[in-house]
């Protein structure tokens, strides 16, 4: 294998495999856009999602303090909650809004 061959990835080339992972898991549910604004993560969904309604209404209830404004195409998660970092709060939120199973 390559990391046998070479070594562990750098920690900037982990960082930018796990973002571009979040990404694509992100586009596949039709979020347009997320991204930080101030001390919140926003998700912007695509008006035409396939995403059930209530699987949004559900991941945003379970989350203290997120919000679904602007008709269910604009996710508010605020930063900070359970000590998570910008990543893992991103990933999470996502993994919340995928079929189950979907994600390995």
């Amino acid at each position: 294998s390559t990391r046998e061959a070479f070594g562990d990835l750098p920690a900037e080339l982990t960082l930018l495999f796990r973002v571009a992972r979040i990404r694509v898991r992100a586009a596949a549910l039709g979020i347009r856009s997320l991204r930080t604004v101030g001390s919140a993560i926003q998700m912007r969904f695509d008006r035409a999602t396939a995403l059930d309604p209530a699987v949004l209404l559900r991941a945003a209830k379970a989350r203290t303090g997120s919000r679904i404004a602007a008709a269910g195409t604009l996710w508010t998660l605020p930063l900070g909650v359970g000590g998570s970092d910008v990543l893992t709060l991103a990933e999470q939120a996502v993994s919340a809004l995928e079929p189950a199973g979907s994600h390995a």
